[in-house]
């Protein structure tokens, strides 16, 4: 007998193998990259997350909203030519009925600075720099609220927030 030689192999030959090498080649070096480029872009993140002008921006924000809420609705003043400052005027006691205490915001070089104080007699009782790499910030006021725009730039990382608050006492 015979052996019959089937005229068509199965199997793989060089040239399937070697595109197959190379698509697997590529989709690994693709892999690595990515791979080795994720502790840089978690560094970056990190750093920028906890910078110093971040961290000023969080504290701006809750200082500003803390104490917008807690002024009259209807006394408060602004720049309106610019937006340079704002002051509202809220109650020591709020039982007391009388507004007898301000708190004024502006900027001072490159500082945000809260001032505050005594309505009357006009008494300044307390300063507090609330940010020191102030690159730009602009108040207005409307129906009862106050916006604050500001940007924090400290020469690495910048950081633009636009904070709103209510104010909450008649």
């Amino acid at each position: 007998m015979k052996n019959k030689i089937p005229k068509f192999h199965k199997g793989l030959t060089l040239v399937e193998l070697s595109i197959t090498l190379v698509i697997v080649s590529i989709i690994i070096l693709g892999l690595a990259s990515v791979m080795a480029d994720a502790p840089r872009g978690f560094n970056q993140l990190y750093n920028k997350v906890n910078s110093e002008v971040q961290s000023e921006a969080d504290i701006a924000k809750i200082m500003f909203e803390s104490t917008v809420r807690k002024a009259s609705e209807g006394s408060y003043s602004y720049d309106t030519a610019n937006g340079n400052w704002l002051e509202v005027s809220y109650y020591s006691d709020v039982s007391s009925g009388v507004l007898d205490r301000y708190a004024r915001f502006y900027v001072s070089g490159n500082s945000l600075i809260l001032e505050q104080g005594d309505i009357s007699p006009r008494l300044e009782t307390g300063q507090t720099t609330i940010s020191e790499n102030v690159s730009g910030c602009e108040f207005k006021c409307s129906a009862g609220s106050a916006k604050m725009s500001l940007s924090l730039d400290d020469g690495t990382y910048q950081v633009k927030v636009s904070i709103a608050a209510v104010m909450h006492n008649p």
